[in-house]
């Protein structure tokens, strides 16, 4: 099992999506979104011995994950085949920022780029209770 840092150890527990937010200018500095509020959002459970539970997936929501202390990334390894915005996959890629005023809210963004996913790829996810 990789080595736990301690902003990983931040990130371990259970994270329920409270906003999503589509880039209108990512050239902007800072970038500028368009921000939704997310009734019953779903859920990011990240447990200490690298698995995970990922609700927004119907058809498959368990498997692993990496994270890169380095990048701020987390790779998750779903334990069969997703629909990702229409591709058939079982792995993604997502970066995380903590918001440094809030210790319960994460930043959780695909890595998928624009042409791939434009809307809806980020969300805010707060610490569930």
């Amino acid at each position: 099992m990789p080595e736990t840092s301690s902003y990983s150890k931040k990130i371990i527990g259970e994270w329920q999506q409270v906003q999503t937010f589509n880039i209108l200018d990512a050239s902007a500095t800072p970038a500028t979104y368009d921000w939704f509020e997310v009734a019953d959002g779903f859920i990011l459970q990240l447990f200490e011995n690298s698995t995970f539970k990922y609700t927004i997936f119907k058809e498959c929501f368990t498997g692993n994950y990496i994270y890169n202390d380095n990048l701020a990334q987390i790779e998750f390894n779903f334990d069969c085949q997703i629909n990702f915005y229409g591709k058939s996959v079982t792995k993604i890629t997502a970066s995380f920022a903590e918001d440094p005023s809030d210790n319960n809210q994460l930043f959780l963004m695909h890595a998928l780029g624009p042409e791939i996913c434009e809307t809806a790829c980020n969300s805010i996810l707060k610490r569930k209770e």
